[in-house]
């Protein structure tokens, strides 16, 4: 919530109450940032682990540790892969953004009552 400065309360009370109101709502986001952050980087070893299969030197060596899963046929594959890869980027774009737009906000310094 940005509001104008002309638009604010002038009451100490409610300026408080608004500071609270917007640190919950900025807890909520950055929880469900850290929960977007971990799915990024469940996505890039899954989508290493796929490029693994697909070009790595030998399945046997996937087998051996623990790695190897259903198997893929080639188009199946290329298909998850772009899948993949393309939700990663979307991700990455969300999360740059996100970040570009923390770096505009203004920094408000807490005053000493």
């Amino acid at each position: 919530m940005s509001a104008a400065p002309d638009t604010l309360p002038t009451d100490t009370e409610a300026l408080q109450r608004l500071v609270l109101r917007q640190r919950e709502e900025l807890a909520v986001h950055r929880e469900l940032l850290d929960t977007r952050d971990v799915d990024i980087a469940r996505l890039a070893e899954l989508l290493a682990l796929m490029r693994a299969r697909r070009f790595g030197r030998s399945s046997e060596k996937l087998a051996a540790l623990g790695l190897q899963g259903r198997l893929f046929d080639e188009s199946e594959l290329e298909t998850e892969i772009a899948a993949m890869e393309a939700e990663l980027e979307r991700a990455r774009e969300e999360r740059d953004k996100r970040r570009e737009g923390d770096r505009k906000r203004p920094r408000v310094r807490q005053l000493a009552a």
